[in-house]
């Protein structure tokens, strides 16, 4: 009798698939984390100890105006601008709750903190990673190698090689996947523990990148041996060109060097890397002030606006939002670090004198570079006053331009790594339009040695050059 073999059955066996998800669906292209929508809660000022007796600061708009007019009726706050400072100074409070919600603490200076909190859940900017292999079912957790580096600037310090874990989905045996996952630009962000987890443990959530980048992530299977890619890359969707300007005092010493211009570069990028935009600097041109210009006494505003005028005319064709270096001593007493002039006013509008930005060479906080430059280009897209006289509920003006907040509750002296660094969405978005921004990225721009300074970028150094930059430092490449 003939023996008849049963035809072998096919297998259902899908091949394995590792998969970067961004809101469920394949993604090759990650932006940098703007946390905004609640999924970031600074550490901020929530009240004070007055006589031993704890306060809790005042939230309510409608008595934060109250009080406000209040000011304006007596005189002691004529102008937007005095009544954001008096809040700034003295701040209405109200008793501190004996069942406060949330963890706080008080500092040495008799400040009332509220504890800095990162969901990374709710950030619009958040992927997972997922692997699917029906082999692996019932194995519980595998992991994978996270890789991020930039194949343009191999010497970029925005590096990560770490393990992560993926954890198998119960109802659906064989698909493992990652916590939610971030990418950031700024190291103390990256550095930061989430939900007690250390940096680059398999748990990290939060990975350094910067426009650019890309991830790498990798899997080997332990039968095969095979090991299974995915990747995604970091869009840079507009970029900034930013001409740069040094004075020369009577001596002929320059006002700035190299490594303070890089230092704000990068602490600008850093803040506008969520929205996407590439800060590109030009290397800095130096300048001996026109005629008529003497900053003994400090910059006032008739001679901040010769040397635009002389700038504008030994140099035309800047495009961008230049930035100007012209010494330490502003016409505003209380600016701290940096005042732009934008097409935000009329005058500087009619003659020219919008899209400069005058800066501190020493350092100053860490994102006024970022919010300088947030004035020009905010102020280009939406022209005309700002609505000032409307507070919010922290009692500061409205402003869209006001990049990273102007809070009566921050304490600078204070204040930990999560305070004033998030930009809107809606900021973002407004940013984007703005006409100074070029459309794409132009790594090798056509320059005139005589009208336009070489671009350059602190990032195009060797790690070790950008570390220097980064603690004041200047060093010369080696050849």
């Amino acid at each position: 009798m003939a023996i008849t073999k049963a035809a072998p059955k096919e297998s259902n066996t899908q091949p394995p698939k590792l998969q970067i998800l961004r809101n469920g669906v394949l993604s090759n292209s990650l932006d940098i984390a703007n946390f905004e929508d609640g999924s970031l809660s600074p550490t901020k000022t929530i009240g004070v100890v007055k006589n031993g007796k704890k306060y809790l600061y005042e939230k309510d708009s409608d008595k934060i105006l109250e009080v406000v007019k209040g000011w304006q009726t007596t005189g002691e706050a004529k102008t937007a601008q005095e009544a954001i400072r008096k809040l700034e100074s003295d701040p209405p409070v109200k008793e501190f709750p004996e069942n406060y919600p949330d963890q706080y603490f008080v500092s040495k200076s008799g400040k009332i903190y509220k504890v800095e909190t990162l969901d990374i859940s709710k950030s619009k900017d958040k992927f997972i990673v997922q692997y699917q292999d029906p082999a692996l079912a019932g194995k519980g957790k595998i992991q994978v190698t996270l890789e991020i580096k930039n194949p343009k600037n191999p010497n970029s310090p925005y590096k990560e090689r770490v393990k992560i874990n993926l954890t198998e989905d119960k109802s659906n045996p064989g698909t493992f996947r990652s916590q939610d996952l971030v990418l950031v630009s700024a190291k103390f962000m990256d550095e930061k523990q989430i939900n007690a987890q250390k940096d680059n443990s398999p748990k990290d959530q939060t990975f350094l990148a910067e426009l650019g980048s890309e991830i790498s992530i990798s899997y080997q299977d332990n039968i095969s041996g095979k090991i299974h890619t995915e990747s995604a890359s970091v869009h840079v969707k507009k970029m900034l060109q930013v001409p740069v300007f040094i004075f020369k005092d009577k001596n002929g010493t320059a006002l700035a060097n190299q490594a303070q211009v890089d230092k704000h570069a990068i602490d600008a990028q850093e803040v506008w890397s969520p929205a996407g935009i590439k800060i590109k600097v030009n290397e800095p041109i130096l300048l001996d002030f026109p005629p008529g210009v003497d900053i003994s006494d400090g910059l006032d505003s008739k001679e901040s606006e010769a040397c635009i005028r002389y700038i504008n005319e030994k140099y035309p064709n800047n495009p961008g939002a230049r930035w100007i270096f012209a010494g330490d001593k502003f016409p505003n007493s209380e600016t701290t670090g940096a005042y732009a002039i934008t097409q935000k006013d009329p005058y500087s509008v009619m003659h020219g004198l919008y899209n400069n930005i005058f800066l501190k060479s020493e350092w100053m906080l860490s994102e006024t570079t970022g919010h300088e430059i947030a004035h020009c280009l905010l102020d280009s897209v939406k022209k005309g006053p700002w609505k000032s006289e409307i507070y919010d509920a922290d009692g500061h003006a409205y402003n869209p331009s006001n990049i990273m907040g102007h809070h009566t509750t921050y304490d600078t002296k204070d204040i930990t790594v999560f305070g004033r660094r998030n930009l809107s969405n809606e900021q973002i978005d407004m940013a984007l339009k703005a006409p100074q921004l070029q459309d794409l990225p132009q790594e090798n721009l056509t320059t005139n040695s005589e009208k336009t300074a070489p671009t350059r970028s602190i990032f195009d150094e060797p790690r070790e050059v950008q570390a220097a930059h980064r603690e004041g430092l200047h060093m010369v490449p080696q050849p």
